[in-house]
């Protein structure tokens, strides 16, 4: 390792956003602070019941790496 740290909390947050809105659902700064520091597995679940749709999350989810 060389050092380097890189906040990614805020790209991870206009990244979700943007796709979600591409499908429609709003998504918000406050909406993101419960995903903050989660792993992937729990992101994807959050973002499954947020749009409260399986297969549709992954999409979004999938999009949003």
């Amino acid at each position: 390792m060389d050092g380097i740290l890189i906040d990614t909390e805020g790209l991870y947050y206009s990244t979700r956003r943007d796709v979600l809105k591409k499908y429609g659902f709003p998504f918000t700064k406050e909406d993101n602070s419960h995903y903050i520091a989660k792993g992937f597995p729990d992101t994807k679940r959050r973002i499954q019941e947020l749009v409260n749709n399986e297969e549709l999350g992954q999409k979004i989810f999938d999009e949003s790496l």
